[in-house]
Order: C-alpha cells, then sequence, then structure tokens
C-alpha cells in the first residue's frame, strides 16, 4: 500500500512541476512605425491626417487576456500628420509585454522576441476606411472595414517589419507604404 501511495504522490508532483514552471516576466519594448502615403501616380500627398490605434490587448498573453481585460490597459492612439513627402512616423513609449520563463525543461524566457505589432489606422476624411494590419513572419497581412461599400478600398497596403534592438529593448519597427488606389 506504501508503494502505491509513493507512485501516486510522486506522479502528482510531476505532473504539478511540468505544468506550473512558468512564472510571468514582464520586458520592454519599443514600437515604432513609419510609412509613406502617396496617390494613384506615386506622389505623396502632404499634410494628410492620419489616426494610428495600437490596441488595448497588445502584449497581454492568454492568462492575462483570463484574468483582467485589456481595456485596463487602454488603446495607444496617436494622429499624425504626413509631411512634404507624404512620409509619417511615430514610436510609441516604452510598452510592456509579458514572457514566461521556463525552469522545467530548462527552455528560457518565452517569447525570445517581443510579439510583432499590430495596428488600427484611419484617415480622417469621408472615405470612412479602417484598416487593421499585422505581420505573420514578418509578412503584412490587412483587413479593410468600410462604412460607404465600394469595390475598391481607397487605399493598398504593403510594407514590412523589422527588428531591432535599442540598448537592451527589443524593438519592432513598422514600415508600411499606402498607395491610394483611385
Amino acid at each position: 500500500m506504501k508503494n502505491v501511495y509513493f507512485k501516486f504522490l510522486l506522479s502528482l508532483f510531476l505532473s504539478l512541476i511540468s505544468t506550473s514552471c512558468s512564472f510571468p516576466n514582464s520586458k520592454l519594448t519599443n514600437i515604432s512605425i513609419n510609412g509613406l502615403l502617396t496617390d494613384i501616380n506615386g506622389q505623396p500627398l502632404a499634410n494628410k491626417l492620419i489616426e494610428v490605434t495600437l490596441p488595448e490587448s497588445y502584449g497581454l498573453n492568454e492568462i492575462d487576456l483570463s484574468l483582467e481585460a485589456p481595456s485596463n490597459h487602454g488603446n495607444l492612439v496617436t494622429q499624425l500628420r504626413t509631411d512634404s513627402s507624404g512620409n509619417f512616423n511615430h514610436t510609441f513609449n516604452k510598452i510592456k509585454y509579458n514572457t514566461a520563463f521556463w525552469f522545467l525543461p530548462p527552455l528560457g524566457n518565452f517569447p525570445k522576441e517581443s510579439p510583432s505589432p499590430f495596428f488600427v489606422i484611419k484617415f480622417n476624411d469621408k472615405e470612412n476606411t479602417i484598416y487593421s494590419l499585422g505581420w505573420d513572419e514578418d509578412k503584412i497581412n490587412y483587413a479593410v472595414q468600410r462604412r460607404k461599400k465600394s469595390s475598391t478600398p481607397p487605399y493598398h497596403l504593403t510594407g514590412e517589419l523589422f527588428r531591432s534592438k535599442r540598448g537592451e529593448i527589443d524593438s519592432c519597427i513598422a514600415n508600411i507604404k499606402l498607395r491610394k488606389t483611385y
């Protein structure tokens, strides 16, 4: 009977170790967005107002999302204006994201780099179009939502995500190009 009891306790202990070996660990990241806005002929669109939002759920992992509402963190919203060359850029303040440190098995810190950012971009004009964009394997993916139905969204988007280190902080630099389609 003692042998069965010992095996039960041993298996319980091993299952607890293998499932609870992760401890939350917060890290910081810098996120920048820059881009170029052009018309259908490739000419820069100067003095165009753009609203860029980094959603409140950025950097929250599954545990964070189940324990608290992302709305406790708030969206990061900025309004940008293109310069005379159609360029715009913005760097958000340092942003915290969560990682886990795995002792058993000894895997270390995960994720190894900051999560890829995702943005919502709006143009403050009568087009009423919202672009939500993110990266999958550093390749841009985006969706378009329109209040007015039309066969063609007003802008075509291309871009890439660069990762770099600024001091000890992992950074993501989103470089996008928006070209007017009509």
